[in-house]
């Protein structure tokens, strides 16, 4: 019996890893991959972000939906969570419900390229550097004056930051 619960817990492993890793392939060819932000970026981030209990905030391509939990947890109406890879949305909104933040942090499988921004208040992103080219235009077509765009790592090119922090850098539609 207990080699049968050896082979079982192995296999059960390996399927996991293989799961994680062809979504990680596959996300090379239809998003970026999954680097999760240090907790200590994420603080940096929300603390940038002056969020309120009016903001809708929205972090495109959440991963692990770390600062999307933060985001709601820092007092957003709403904080919503787009991601690609199915299983790091099934364990965000697996966390979400943990942490008691079910219908305030609400992760989306799928893309933002599609997703209207109009009534987002507070932008949340840690994209590569061709994304962020295409995705400034989309953010400065959509998002409503006074919005916030926190951004770790990566610049926009013609978009200025308001403010700085280490790698963190806060914009502002105008």
């Amino acid at each position: 019996m207990f080699p049968y619960l050896i082979l079982f817990f192995c296999l059960l492993v390996m399927g996991v890893v293989i799961i994680f890793e062809g979504s990680q392939i596959a996300s090379l060819f239809f998003g970026a991959p999954f680097v999760p932000t240090p907790r200590k970026i994420v603080q940096k981030m929300i603390a940038l972000a002056h969020i309120g209990p009016d903001d809708i905030a929205i972090d495109l391509g959440s991963g692990d939906g770390r600062v999307t939990m933060a985001a709601a947890e820092a007092g957003a109406r709403r904080a919503l969570g787009f991601e690609i890879q199915p299983l790091l949305v099934l364990y965000s909104q697996w966390k979400a419900r943990r942490k008691g933040l079910r219908g305030r942090a609400i992760f989306i499988n799928g893309s933002f390229w599609k997703t209207d921004l109009s009534k987002v208040t507070v932008v949340f992103l840690y994209q590569l550097p061709n994304v962020m080219e295409k995705l400034e235009q989309k953010l400065l077509r959509e998002l409503p004056s006074g919005a916030r765009v926190i951004s770790h790592g990566f610049v926009f090119k013609t978009w200025q930051p308001e403010k700085t922090d280490g790698k963190v850098r806060l914009y502002r539609k105008r």
